[in-house]
């Protein structure tokens, strides 16, 4: 019963992605989001102290605004700490390479991730976005207070083959109560751009951003988990809110919704695990968005080379 709910819902996702195929744009990777389970701490009494190399992979596709991408990457978790009481790890560093494609962008990676306490992960990335001239980027804006909607991208036929830089810093508050999960994410990012400007349009955020710019988000995720950890299914699922402002633009944003992630009780032979995700919300406020709902969905795998725990 449970495989064929999976396969159902399966065909759903990717019923959806074939729609968003067709249109413009990019997606940054979404760190916070339920669909990424490498930002959580593994859970189980097999998860133990050492070192570990997984790899990862996910389709994300979005509506409002419209985005298609795939993904993807390699991480090393060394645990040195390890917490019996809610069996998971409590202390980790890991580092890792990232790559995604989409078709407005290649995107490359690394980062390195520090959680010294079970409450703190602290994570510090660089990206680089190579953009392919088309897909509504790379664009140029004269002014913070230009529309940037889907109906001006489609209108604009002028992309520039430009690169940038993004160097994040993003530390995570986190929490359990119960079956509660209560985390609290903050992006610190700068961005570099090459192009005309003075704004450029980041596709990833969806935000007008100057050259040599800073951008503060913040998301607050409260998650129930359906199932204890002791059992190999998840189903986690709740609301998120998200606040958004860029430093030279003054534009903020917000959103309100609901986040869900599923991973079911089946394992693909070197893929591992499955999972699939999806968050909607209601656009608070956007200068091009307000008033509008929002939908990302994603589907993916995460695989782990076994190892011996010591």
């Amino acid at each position: 019963m449970m495989r064929k709910r999976f396969k159902a819902f399966s065909l759903f996702i990717l019923s959806l992605l074939v729609i968003f195929s067709s249109v413009p744009g990019s997606l940054a990777e979404e760190a916070s989001s339920p669909a990424s389970p490498n930002s959580l701490p593994k859970t189980g009494p097999e998860k133990k102290l050492g070192g570990q190399y997984t790899y990862y992979g996910d389709l994300v596709g979005r509506i409002n605004p419209r985005g298609l991408g795939f993904f993807g990457g390699i991480n090393y978790r060394n645990v040195y700490g390890y917490d019996e009481k809610y069996e998971m790890e409590s202390a980790y560093w890991q580092t890792g390479l990232g790559l995604g494609i989409s078709p407005a962008a290649l995107q490359a990676g690394l980062h390195f991730e520090w959680m010294p306490w079970l409450f703190l992960p602290l994570r510090l990335r660089y990206d680089y976005f190579q953009y392919t001239g088309g897909s509504g980027a790379l664009l140029s804006f004269d002014s913070p207070n230009s529309p940037y909607g889907d109906e001006v991208r489609d209108n604009r036929h002028d992309e520039e083959r430009g690169s940038a830089h993004r160097l994040l810093f993003q530390p995570t508050l986190q929490g359990k109560i119960g079956l509660f999960i209560i985390r609290n994410q903050t992006d610190f990012a700068f961005f570099r751009f090459s192009g005309k400007g003075p704004f450029f349009l980041e596709i990833g955020e969806d935000i007008l951003l100057k050259d040599n710019d800073f951008l503060l988000a913040n998301r607050t995720q409260l998650l129930y988990s359906f199932f204890s950890d002791k059992q190999s299914k998840k189903l986690l699922g709740g609301p998120y809110y998200q606040i958004t402002r860029a430093s030279e633009a003054k534009i903020t944003q917000q959103k309100l919704g609901l986040a869900l992630y599923w991973e079911p009780a089946v394992s693909v032979r070197y893929l591992g695990r499955p999972h699939l995700g999806m968050m909607t919300a209601y656009h608070l406020e956007d200068p091009s968005r307000q008033g509008q709902w929002y939908l990302l969905a994603a589907a993916g795998f995460e695989y782990t080379f076994p190892s011996q725990s010591r």
